[in-house]
């Protein structure tokens, strides 16, 4: 992402892959618009904590958009406004900001904000994560647990956040889900459902090894994958 210098005023813009952020931190928003010609998106309040570090925020806000990017479009592009018209961007757009904010808590150690807003807005019991501290840094640790309003839950640990993240969104799919979808009412296992894919993609903006380029299948990629795939079949068949 590109940054450009700030003004007097604190002011100053972003240029992502398909997006370009304009913050002002003394009014408090982020204003998003289309790279390629400028059209205005949509504008986000920003309370004064963001408004103090936009930069973080604007960086995961931009990862968040990319890996959105490559879910929707099958890994072709992380440019998300590829892949939908305006209108449905700006919805899009909305409930990525909210992911980019769960990962600014969380980057930051506000995980009780965190919580507290996740909670809310799934309709979970909870979702506490602790930072637990050893003798030495290489000792740190992470504790995650997710709790639905039937109490059923599912914990991990790991050595990194976002490695605590993903650990917790494959037992959320893999475990929980299959266990409320044994109860009567199976509403909250497709709620499940997304909760998996949202952790999976905070886990992801968190990750500084995660490359949302590298991911992406170019054109002389996939035609490779098709040839190799034809290869093994004409293999098997002739065996």
């Amino acid at each position: 992402m590109e940054l450009e210098e700030a003004d007097s005023r604190g002011c100053f813009k972003a240029h992502g892959k398909g997006f370009v952020y304009a913050v002002d931190p003394a009014a408090r928003f982020v204003s998003i618009a289309l790279r390629r010609d400028q059209s205005p998106l949509l504008t986000l309040s920003i309370d004064r904590r963001i408004a103090s570090r936009a930069g973080d925020f604007l960086k995961f806000l931009e990862r968040c958009t990319q890996i959105k990017a490559l879910v929707f479009s099958n890994n072709h592009t992380i440019d998300l406004s590829e892949t939908f018209d305006n209108d449905k961007l700006k919805i899009l757009l909305q409930a990525t900001a909210n992911l980019a904010l769960y990962t600014f808590d969380l980057y930051h150690g506000k995980y009780r904000s965190f919580e507290r807003r996740f909670c809310r807005q799934f309709g979970i019991l909870s979702f506490s994560i602790r930072k637990i501290t050893g003798k030495d840094m290489e000792d740190d640790f992470y504790v995650a647990r997710l709790e639905t309003l039937r109490k059923s839950g599912v914990d991990c640990r790991q050595t990194t956040l976002y490695s605590a993240l993903i650990s917790l969104s494959e037992k959320i799919l893999h475990d929980l889900i299959v266990r409320e979808l044994s109860m009567p009412t199976q509403g909250a296992a497709y709620s499940l459902l997304k909760i998996s894919a949202e952790v999976a993609t905070i886990a992801q903006a968190l990750n500084p090894e995660f490359i949302p380029a590298q991911k992406v299948i170019t054109e002389k990629t996939r035609l490779q994958r098709i040839s190799n795939a034809n290869e093994k079949n004409i293999t098997n068949s002739a065996n």
